[in-house]
């Protein structure tokens, strides 16, 4: 990664890139000029990905930074701070397992209000249904949301924003 910023200064200067030390790792290098992955033998990553069998995805970082971008302005469009400054949590996972472990697998408690912050580690969606796979402070905890509990605006607002951040500022939305 040095290397690939190395280089990508290198060719924004003028000057001819400086030949690459050999690395131990396995993480591909990238090539300045497109600033794709390359693999070890020097194909480009569309090249290598078709020989190992889609083993490797390769995504120009323009693409990943533009997508980024775009998301936190639609974030912005829709009245949401992406960059919330404070999250007051009222449980950790681990305090959150301990109080409700009295209830059976997809029981609920009335009136329970519960605010969590963490790390989105996994999200699975199937239609209607929602799992994350978080942690927090206290260790992974996993979530379950249902489109009919939630709502379906607030269910397709949690779909988009769970792929770019980590928590859920402000009230909840139910």
């Amino acid at each position: 990664m040095l290397n690939a910023l190395k280089g990508e200064l290198a060719a924004a200067l003028g000057e001819p890139p400086a030949e690459p030390k050999p690395s131990k790792s396995a993480a591909p290098a990238m090539s300045p000029s497109s600033g794709k992955a390359k693999s070890a033998k020097g194909k480009s990553g569309a090249q290598a990905a078709s020989k190992n069998e889609g083993k490797e995805v390769v995504v120009p970082l323009r693409e990943v930074r533009a997508g980024r971008i775009e998301k936190v302005e639609a974030m912005r469009k829709a009245g949401m701070n992406p960059f919330e400054y404070k999250f007051q949590t009222t449980h950790t996972g681990a305090e959150l397992a301990a109080q409700f472990a009295h209830l059976a697998n997809g029981a609920e408690e009335a009136g329970s209000e519960v605010k969590l912050a963490g790390r989105v580690l996994t999200r699975r969606s199937f239609g209607k249904l929602m799992f994350f796979t978080c942690q927090d402070e206290s260790g992974p905890f996993q979530l379950y949301v249902e489109k009919a509990n939630l709502g379906p605006e607030a269910f397709e607002q949690l779909k988009v924003r769970a792929k770019c951040v980590s928590i859920w500022p402000g009230p909840p939305p139910v």
